[in-house]
């Protein structure tokens, strides 16, 4: 029975991760929330500390920054008792995204550079490459480009190596923004294009709409404006919940001007529009 018990709390774990990577985060919320549960019950510490950071990432994604850094950090206690360093590392920088989301570089900066210290012991290179693209985006937010830039080269050069296509997507989008800050902007609308259609083909939709709005600030940043807001035309047609505006923070945090002009598009749906509005 026991057996029974933790196969049915892996499976609703699984289901929960997958949910998530579909773009149902509420859905996913719940499947993680009740997974988290049935691993305390059993006991099985490796397995919560797991499904915790998932469960941190399904917060952030739906915008509960507070619930997410409680769980993420039972997450890294969880995994620190079991002396599980990799699991630890990862939780470590799911409060990067999670400090980063809230519009605060500096505290994410300082929990990506702990991650990564991590990595040099636990050898992943996923968690090396995450972490230093939100290095990246965090020296972005303070104007530091070149390093910024360096950075996001560095996690392309890991994101080549591994051949894991969601992962060098994600490279290309923080080139994009690099590239962008730069003025390079035939550069910044190629990756950002080449991310788009990758997180598109892999039915990814959170990380499709990001693509969308960055593709959409690197042509307002070339001075396309009617690109833009084609741009934001197509984002508002698959915006269809409050929520999904959450996962679009740290872009808007980036160009507050941008987001304000995207705002007062006639084409943005009311959602988008208020969404982009709530986080300026």
């Amino acid at each position: 029975e026991c057996g029974a018990v933790q196969l049915a709390t892996l499976a609703r774990s699984t289901r929960g991760d997958l949910l998530l990577l579909l773009g149902n985060a509420p859905a996913a919320l719940d499947e993680l929330i009740r997974a988290a549960s049935g691993w305390r019950r059993a006991g099985a510490r490796g397995n919560l500390a797991w499904t915790l950071n998932n469960l941190g990432l399904a917060h952030i994604t739906v915008g509960d920054f507070v619930s997410a850094i409680a769980v993420l950090d039972e997450s890294r206690q969880e995994a620190i008792a079991i002396e599980d360093t990799r699991m630890a590392a990862y939780a470590v920088a799911t409060m990067g995204d999670c400090r980063l989301a809230q519009g605060d570089p500096a505290a994410a900066r300082a929990l990506y550079e702990e991650a990564l210290q991590q990595t040099a012991v636990v050898l992943d290179p996923t968690l090396t490459l995450f972490s230093l693209i939100g290095l990246s985006a965090c020296a972005l937010g303070t104007g530091e480009i070149r390093h910024a830039d360096f950075l996001a080269n560095r996690a392309l050069e890991l994101g080549q190596a591994m051949a894991n296509r969601p992962n060098l997507a994600s490279c290309q989008l923080q080139l994009a923004a690099t590239h962008s800050a730069s003025g390079d902007h035939l550069n910044a609308e190629r990756f950002a294009t080449e991310a788009l259609a990758t997180f598109e083909e892999l039915d990814s939709a959170i990380s499709a709409r990001i693509a969308l709005y960055r593709l959409a600030l690197v042509k307002f940043a070339a001075g396309d404006r009617a690109g833009a807001e084609d741009c934001l035309q197509r984002l508002s047609e698959t915006v269809t919940e409050a929520w999904m505006l959450a996962a679009l923070a740290p872009a808007i945090h980036q160009n507050p001007m941008f987001a304000q002009w995207a705002a007062s598009r006639q084409g943005v749906s009311p959602i988008l529009a208020e969404g982009i509005g709530t986080e300026v």
